[in-house]
This record gives C-alpha cells, sequence and structure tokens, in this order.
C-alpha cells in the first residue's frame, strides 16, 4: 500500500515524494499523450542521467582522496548513467 510506505519514511523523505507526486499529478499534469511521453522522457533524464552525470564531474572515476586512496573503490562503485 503507498500511503503505508510513505508512512514508514522520515519525514524529510515523506515530504519528498509528496511533492514529487504533487509536480506530476497536479502541477505539471499532462493533457494528452504527447505531453505525457514529454514529461516522462524529462523527468527519466533528470533522474537518470543528469544527476550521474554531475556527481561523475564532481567525482571522476580517478579521483583521489584526502588519503591518497582512490574514491570509486571497495564497495564505493561509479554509478553509470543510462
Amino acid at each position: 500500500n503507498f500511503l503505508k510506505a510513505i508512512e514508514k519514511k522520515v519525514w524529510g523523505d515523506q515530504q519528498a515524494t509528496l511533492l514529487m507526486l504533487h509536480e506530476a499529478l497536479v502541477e505539471h499534469k499532462a493533457q494528452t499523450i504527447k505531453a505525457c511521453v514529454e514529461w516522462a522522457r524529462i523527468s527519466f533524464q533528470h533522474q537518470f542521467f543528469n544527476g550521474i552525470m554531475q556527481l561523475l564531474h564532481n567525482f571522476p572515476y580517478t579521483h583521489v582522496t584526502s588519503q591518497g586512496g582512490l574514491f570509486w573503490s571497495g564497495t564505493k562503485r561509479p554509478p553509470m548513467p543510462l
């Protein structure tokens, strides 16, 4: 159940989820199939490409920590943009 899952989240995550839901269903409600596809494409780009590329810009594959080790090592694997 969606509402029960929301209730289990911490307050900040609840707020972010509900804000995203409000934006998708109220503020940017698609009136046509074309508009829906455009919104989905932009949303996908934002969630699965732009953020990852920004992270990799800030911490490239060769980034070295202040201790001299590679940032992306051990259990920290670099993300791959889709």
